[in-house]
Order: C-alpha cells, then sequence, then structure tokens
C-alpha cells in the first residue's frame, strides 16, 4: 500500500472545507438514505455526524446532568442559534463561540456522552421534520436558583424548564 501524497493545493481544500463547515458558511448537508421495507421506500434522514458531535458536546458540557427534557431545550437553543444573525449559522460554528458554552474538554461519563448524542440526534431529526422546539425559539437559557436574578436577561422571566430557564 503507498502512501498518501498531499500537495499544498490538497492542504489548503482540506483547511477551506473545515473552516466553511465550522464557521457555517456552508450549511451541514444531511445524510439520506432509502430504505425498503416489504416495498414500500423508507427515507431515514442521518444527521451530518460532525455537527452532531458538536451539538451533543454541548449536551454533554451544559446539561448530562439535567433530564432529557432539559437537554433538548439546550440543544434546542444552539439550533435557534444557527439561524439568528448574531452567531455563526453551523452547530459547530455556534459550539465554539468564545464564551457562550460549556464544552467539557474530555468526555469521562460514557453513558451520559452516549445520552447526549442520542438527545443530539433526536432534536435534529425533530428539526429537519418541522416538530415544534419546546422552547419557543429561545437562544438564551441559564441555571438560575431560586430569588436570582442576572442583570443580563433584561428582566424577562423566561420559560423554565427542567434545571434551566430559556428565554
Amino acid at each position: 500500500m503507498g502512501a498518501i501524497v498531499l500537495n499544498q493545493n490538497h492542504v489548503l481544500a482540506i483547511v477551506l472545507a473545515f473552516m466553511l463547515l465550522i464557521y457555517g458558511l456552508v450549511p451541514p448537508v444531511e445524510r439520506v438514505r432509502i430504505v425498503e421495507v416489504e416495498r414500500d421506500p423508507i427515507v431515514i434522514v442521518e444527521p451530518d455526524p460532525v455537527a452532531l458531535r458538536c451539538l451533543a458536546r454541548i449536551v454533554y458540557g451544559e446539561a448530562r446532568s439535567d433530564t432529557v427534557e432539559g437537554q433538548r431545550a439546550v440543544a434546542w437553543v444552539a439550533i435557534n442559534r444557527t439561524v439568528d444573525g448574531r452567531w455563526p449559522s453551523s452547530v459547530c460554528g455556534v459550539a465554539i463561540q468564545k464564551g457562550q458554552f460549556s464544552l467539557a474538554p474530555t468526555l469521562v461519563e460514557r453513558n451520559a456522552w452516549e445520552a447526549s448524542l442520542d438527545v443530539a440526534r433526536q432534536v435534529m431529526i425533530d428539526r429537519h421534520n418541522g416538530e415544534p422546539d419546546p422552547t419557543g425559539g429561545a437562544v438564551f437559557f441559564a441555571y438560575v436558583k431560586p430569588g436570582q436574578t442576572l442583570p443580563w436577561a433584561h428582566g424577562k422571566d423566561g420559560l423554565k424548564i427542567s434545571h434551566h430557564t430559556f428565554w
């Protein structure tokens, strides 16, 4: 087996493709698989694997100890940001915005990581299928202790879902 030789153009193309995906200049492509079950085709949409992992990292870092409902709501915030002009238009671009999400440097809780992947996958499929967003389009969330007010919430009460408040 021969070695793979990359010239400068190959490297530039790889870097450009990665940057376009991360910074949202090109939306992630969903893979579509058609499966025949007793002669009736079923279309199965599989989320882009890179975007899926980025969204799962957000869920894992921000809500791994939360309920599934709370984890789903956190994932929806990241999705909602991709269509709000204040953030990048890709999930990965949103995930790496400085000071926005807690992304754990290592994934130490295997079960929590698998659960985060499941939640992220289902939210991406729900969005694709036009399912309602439980946060009502929220682009912010925070863990708010009882009686605590957040100065940057601008007096908004928000929507309480599990351990977080969304607005």
